[in-house]
C-alpha cells in the first residue's frame, strides 16, 4: 500500500491521465485484499480447530 501511495504522490506520470485512476483502483484493491486475507486466515483457523477437535475425539475413542 505504501509503495502504491509513493507511486501516486511522487512518481505519477502527470501526462498519463489514467495514472490517477489506475493507482486509485490499485489502492482500493489492496484494501480489499487485506480484508480477504483476514477472512481467509480466520477460516483456516476454524478449520484447524475443527480438525484438531476431530483428531482429539478419534484419539480418545481409540484410547478407550
Amino acid at each position: 500500500m505504501t509503495r502504491i501511495q509513493d507511486l501516486y504522490w511522487y512518481e505519477e506520470d502527470v501526462l498519463d491521465q489514467d495514472a490517477h485512476t489506475q493507482l486509485t483502483c490499485a489502492g482500493e484493491s489492496m484494501k480489499d485484499a487485506v480484508s480477504c486475507i483476514t477472512d481467509a486466515l480466520l477460516e483456516l483457523q476454524k478449520a484447524y480447530d475443527a480438525e484438531k477437535e476431530l483428531m482429539d475425539t478419534y484419539d480418545s475413542l481409540l484410547g478407550e
